[in-house]
């Protein structure tokens, strides 16, 4: 193995274990939440036990719906075994990281059968990863987008083997992690049919798969199972302007170039991936209206497609041009990437190495006490962040009207300067206002444990 390969790995491997530790820490730090963490955990688990799962889900009301009735997921089931090793939750946060880790070694392998250069593979694994919008995408909870970027690559690697039977296994894995994958998918057809003559009917197949696949899922799969579609579009813009007035707000066009950037721009002179990165700004920015920056998880399937598109850069760049200047080009990806990361962007994986982060977990210590005094069974409603360490227990989310819930116990954390998302779907005076109530209500008896937590239990 050569030394720049050997780096390379190091770097993925350090990478990982960076992106396990402050997504585990986060998860002890009270700042991962049953929305979505949640959900997904009680899923995955209830699967593993071999029951249906239901989950609790605020926007359907007060009953449980079966969560291919939200969005229909169910290649997310491929990752419920892991819940026959351990009960522990933080196991989908290990195998999340895993999993773009194993993509990043798909990056790595195409990179090195495709060109010459050896410093190439390195800066193309370093943008991958070090893209701020793939570090958010592993430390905000959990994320059927992070997973996908998995069979993504993969369907990329049986491209590149020109295996077609692996190519529709993982495209189907992929359409089964999300219905709006079916963009993604109809982006596949379209990156194929650009590519290569010779592949138009497979390219062909792609899309009308994918569009068959999306009006299924989104017209009859979804209701059937919750009576309704969460996310159809209500405010479509009507115009070209008003489609594009979406897209130039600076928050946008900031996360639109910054994405660009860190691969060196690459992508933009290749044009069988640009249907792949249009399809998810398009989503975005027009349909739902929301991830108008790097954070959260909307950028992870961005990844693959920038890294393909720089490859195929690459590998033009190396026919026209010396040795010299592509190493030049190389090296100043993996500068970029350093820079956006330390000095600009401030890439989240930074807090594996900022010993103020760890601190937290001793200020929350309280708070751990407080969890292990909770009920081992029973209904109890509780709040977004609390809720998420009773996933495998009867559990609901804080409602003002608790009564249509009639639960036999309700937990507070009532302590200042908390997040608002812990107290999701309520806000901090909500909640407040709720705990005024529970303390009038004769039916239930309040034990507290320190000056703001409470445990009301139905007598």
């Amino acid at each position: 193995m050569d030394k720049l390969k050997y780096i390379t790995i190091s770097f993925i491997v350090i990478y990982t274990i960076a992106a396990i530790l402050v997504s585990v820490n986060r998860y002890w730090q009270y700042q991962t939440y049953y929305f979505d963490f949640g959900i997904f955990d009680v899923a995955l688990w209830k699967v593993s036990r071999f029951q249906p799962p239901l989950v609790d889900h605020v926007d359907f009301g007060d009953k449980e719906i079966l969560i291919l009735g939200d969005h229909f997921s169910p290649s997310i089931f491929l990752l419920a075994p892991l819940y026959w090793l351990t009960d522990r939750r933080e196991i989908i946060l290990i195998a999340q990281a895993a999993v773009v880790a194993l993509a990043s070694f798909i990056v790595l392998h195409l990179a090195s059968k495709s060109v010459k250069n050896k410093l190439i593979p390195l800066a193309l694994v370093v943008a991958f990863l070090g893209y701020v919008g793939t570090q958010n995408a592993l430390i905000s909870d959990f994320h059927q987008d992070t997973v996908a970027v998995l069979p993504l690559m993969l369907i990329f690697w049986a491209i590149f083997k020109r295996s077609w039977k692996l190519y529709f296994l993982f495209l189907f894995i992929l359409l089964g992690f999300k219905e709006s994958f079916a963009g993604i998918g109809m982006a596949l057809g379209l990156f194929l049919l650009i590519r290569n003559r010779a592949d138009f009917k497979i390219g062909l197949a792609t899309i009308i798969v994918s569009i068959f696949w999306a009006v299924l899922v989104v017209k009859y799969a979804i209701p059937y199972f919750s009576g309704t579609y969460l996310y159809t579009p209500k405010e479509l813009p009507t115009t070209i302007n008003e489609i594009i007035s979406r897209f130039v707000t600076p928050l946008r066009l900031k996360a639109i170039f910054y994405t660009f950037l860190t691969f060196g721009f690459l992508p933009i002179f290749d044009l069988s991936i640009l249907p792949g990165v249009f399809d998810n700004y398009f989503e975005r920015f027009v349909i739902s209206d929301r991830g108008s920056d790097l954070g959260m998880h909307y950028n992870a399937t961005l990844a693959p497609f920038m890294f393909m598109g720089a490859l195929y850069t690459f590998i033009l760049l190396e026919r026209k041009f010396n040795q010299k200047i592509v190493s030049v080009l190389a090296l100043a990806i993996i500068l970029i990437v350093l820079i956006l990361h330390r000095f600009i962007i401030h890439g989240p994986l930074g807090l594996a190495y900022n010993k103020v982060f760890y601190e937290q977990n001793q200020r929350v210590r309280y708070v751990d006490e407080f969890v292990a005094n909770f009920p081992k069974n029973g209904l109890i409603m509780t709040q977004n962040d609390l809720a998420v360490r009773l996933t495998h227990q009867n559990v609901k989310l804080l409602r003002k009207e608790y009564k249509l819930i009639n639960p036999d116990y309700v937990i507070l954390n009532l302590t200042p300067g908390q997040n608002p998302n812990s107290f999701f779907p309520l806000t901090y005076q909500k909640t407040q206002e709720l705990k005024e109530e529970l303390s009038l209500n004769n039916s239930y008896i309040l034990k507290k444990y320190a000056d703001e937590l409470y445990l009301f239990s139905k007598k």
